[in-house]
């Protein structure tokens, strides 16, 4: 039978977990907002968003700083979150 220390520890994780659910929720949200901030002043209401998206692009061909930091932050967040979960499953597996 596990001791009150070993259900404990489970817990934690388990808790861990929840709390990176959330964080990546968050974190997944902010680049959802990014997205949209793309399409700032520009009325793409009713179109397809294939041609919305080609619309956009014709506008910032020339200058993605944008979409640039909006990619590098994602991928950015998307690491620190591969590594958090890693280390999760790290600590379980070592039990």
């Amino acid at each position: 039978m596990a001791s009150q220390d070993e259900i404990e520890k489970v817990r934690q994780a388990i808790m861990r977990f929840r709390e990176l659910l959330d964080l990546m929720q968050m974190q997944l949200e902010a680049g959802e907002q990014a997205y949209a901030r793309l399409f700032d002043g520009h009325d793409t209401t009713g179109m397809k968003e294939k041609d919305a998206q080609w619309l956009i692009a014709e506008q910032i061909v020339d200058d993605t700083e944008a979409l640039k930091r909006a990619a590098l932050t994602m991928q950015f967040e998307a690491r620190n979150m591969e590594r958090e979960f890693e280390a999760l499953y790290g600590n379980l597996i070592t039990e």
